[in-house]
């Protein structure tokens, strides 16, 4: 299983005794605050975000430090394989609490929790952006005050200076910077 290293993010290995790009001692932080087994639930006692796969072998890396506050995470009891069926959406914010203050010692924090909560279920009320015109603008100095050079014009230019007219081959006339492009 990969885990993060809690001092520079980098994903390594469990079994490494520190880090391969920043050189933490990852074994000897895992050791020192039980963060060995990784089919149990670990979280963190003062938002009370959880780091849990349903499975632990599916690829995901494992932080060892909160994600949303930085804490160090607590090791619980609490298995992760059907973790999230031993609550719903309404008893979720008492049952978090409840094992976070079991196991951080009263740490927990019921407004980081919320905060948490709140991020976690925003991303469906995400702001609709505008869809993104597709609008022609100028090369040069990124204006939209553009116009269409007419295929007529075009023509009547080719007619006058030759193949050397600046009309050919261009669709559109900038109207603050005069370019053609």
């Amino acid at each position: 299983m990969l885990v993060v290293c809690p001092e520079c993010g980098a994903e390594i290995s469990q079994y490494s005794e520190t880090c391969v790009k920043c050189g933490f001692p990852l074994k000897k932080f895992m050791d020192d605050n039980g963060l060995n087994d990784f089919e149990h639930v670990k979280i963190c006692p003062k938002c009370g975000c959880t780091n849990c796969s349903a499975y632990p072998q599916d690829g995901v890396p494992m932080h060892l430090k909160c994600t949303e506050c930085g804490t160090t995470l607590v090791q619980t009891d609490i298995p992760c394989k059907g973790f999230y069926k031993n609550f719903t959406l309404e008893t979720e914010r008492e049952y978090m609490a409840e094992i976070a203050n079991k196991y951080g010692g009263n740490q927990f924090q019921q407004e980081m929790y919320d905060e948490w909560i709140a991020k976690l279920h925003a991303p469906s009320q995400r702001p609709a952006s505008k869809p993104q015109l597709n609008q022609p603008h100028c090369p040069y100095c990124n204006s939209t005050n553009l116009t269409k050079v007419s295929g007529t014009s075009r023509f009547a230019s080719t007619l006058m200076f030759g193949i050397g007219s600046k009309k050919v081959g261009k669709q559109w006339k900038c109207n603050n910077c005069k370019s053609y492009f």
